[in-house]
């Protein structure tokens, strides 16, 4: 019998984002069939694991995963498990890879390519779409792979970019496979899907909640060997997935911009942190001329798409990436979309953190015009989110390392994460989960490596 159903069945125990399953490989070198054969005796002999997952390890029920893979093969979805040969190496380093991938499409030599991720802002700016198309296209002229997540904005045009010349490129979704997102993107997604892959870690018709992004995240960069960061603001996905590249070994490359626009503030600290700057592909490539053969294709550079570009400045975006305009006012902070989820109070998916029902106002600004601020009316009426009820929310959305992190933290406190050791995890089990609570707004990173609890 083939083993696929029994990684599925290990996945689904997991979750997303954890790490128990990769730690209790350790214990059953067999693999996912040899844990599902297991005694709970033996089970509960694995102290690295957290016994809610042992607990969830001890119902054996196939159905499910039986269901999932009959979906993937009718409707010729990829399933592939951390243990395959199939599985991309550069996600094998992860201390909390994906168990199972499920994906459309195929590149063969993805694992031997150059692989970057362009990320940034859903709001962008025409500089930033410029700098996303002209960096990508010149990319995909040494042959990388662009990686992306096919979302509004740099994300988008980055994804396009490679669609636009002909190339293979990676959507990381924090969705099914199935379920685009955001929806219009459909049409982009199955030209990905043709050339390319679309990957995610999330079954087939798993809808695009908020709370996935940031973690498809580590993914995005997981998969690259350079992540570049165009236009975002200084709490954003972008920053996150820059964050994970970081503690993943990967370079990170950030586009600088003009000090007062908002799109500018994430890259622009990542220069001063540490980050290179990047005006050029040829920034980029540099770095990498030891590892890949990165000369120029002439069948890309003397294409006629490439030329028609070159000549005519005709960057490839799709409509709803082009920015919002209402009776000459220009939204900046949100698209017309989010305008309208925000109204009826729903959570953003393509945000870092969710959105909470009283609402900050939205700063437009007039063509031509001074900037203005416009109120929501439920801002008046609503009442702000009692810190019990927050904290409450919160504990319902963590995991048991990530509560363990947080009761060690006193109130007013600033800790380092030497200080959280007393909790008997790893450092990257800590940074982790430091991760995700500043994600739910529970904890805030200062400067010097320190760590603030804010519930």
């Amino acid at each position: 019998m083939n083993d696929i159903i029994y990684w599925v069945w290990l996945s689904q125990k997991n979750g997303p984002g954890h790490s128990d399953a990769i730690r209790l490989l350790q214990y059953f070198p067999g693999g996912a069939r040899e844990i599902y054969e297991a005694t709970n005796e033996q089970l509960l002999a694995c102290k690295d694991c957290s016994m809610a997952f042992i607990r969830r390890l001890m119902n054996r029920d196939l159905k499910e995963a039986e269901r999932i893979l009959e979906f993937c093969f009718i409707n010729g979805i990829r399933v592939v498990s951390c243990a395959s040969e199939n599985y991309p190496k550069r996600l094998r380093s992860l201390y909390n890879k994906p168990v199972v991938l499920y994906i459309r499409g195929m590149i063969e030599d993805l694992d031997d390519r150059f692989c970057v991720s362009i990320v940034g802002t859903r709001n962008m700016s025409d500089y930033g779409k410029h700098m996303t198309f002209s960096l990508a296209r010149q990319l995909i002229s040494y042959g990388a792979v662009i990686i992306s997540g096919a979302a509004y904005g740099i994300d988008s045009t980055a994804n396009n970019t490679a669609v636009f010349m002909d190339e293979p490129s990676v959507a990381v979704l924090g969705s099914g496979v199935n379920v685009p997102y955001p929806a219009k993107n459909k049409e982009l997604l199955d030209k990905i899907a043709a050339k390319g892959m679309v990957i995610s870690e999330y079954e087939p018709n798993t809808p695009p909640y908020s709370h996935n992004f940031p973690l498809r995240n580590r993914i995005i960069s997981g998969l690259s060997d350079a992540v570049v960061v165009v236009e975002c603001a200084l709490k954003s996905g972008a920053l996150i997935t820059a964050r994970y590249a970081a503690d993943q070994g990967r370079r990170v490359y950030a586009v600088p911009g003009n000090v007062g626009a908002p799109g500018s503030i994430g890259p622009n600290s990542l220069i001063r942190d540490g980050a290179k700057l990047v005006m050029r592909c040829e920034d980029i490539i540099e770095d990498f001329e030891d590892r890949f053969n990165l000369e120029q294709l002439d069948r890309i550079i003397s294409s006629e798409k490439y030329l028609r570009y070159e000549y005519n400045h005709s960057i490839p975006v799709r409509n709803e990436n082009k920015p919002m305009t209402r009776d000459g006012v220009k939204i900046v902070r949100a698209s017309a979309t989010a305008a309208r989820k925000e109204n009826i109070g729903e959570k953003h998916p393509d945000e870092a953190t969710p959105r909470r029902t009283q609402r900050s106002p939205r700063i437009v600004e007039k063509q031509g015009g001074p900037s203005v601020t416009v109120k929501h009316e439920s801002d008046i009426s609503q009442n702000a989110e009692s810190a019990a009820d927050k904290k409450e929310k919160i504990y319902a959305m963590t995991d048991d390392n990530q509560r363990l992190v947080l009761d060690a933290m006193p109130s007013g406190t600033e800790v380092t994460i030497d200080q959280l050791a007393k909790t008997g995890l790893s450092t990257n089990m800590i940074l982790s989960s430091l991760t995700m609570l500043e994600l739910f707004s529970a904890v805030e990173s200062l400067p010097g490596g320190l760590y603030k609890k804010l519930i």
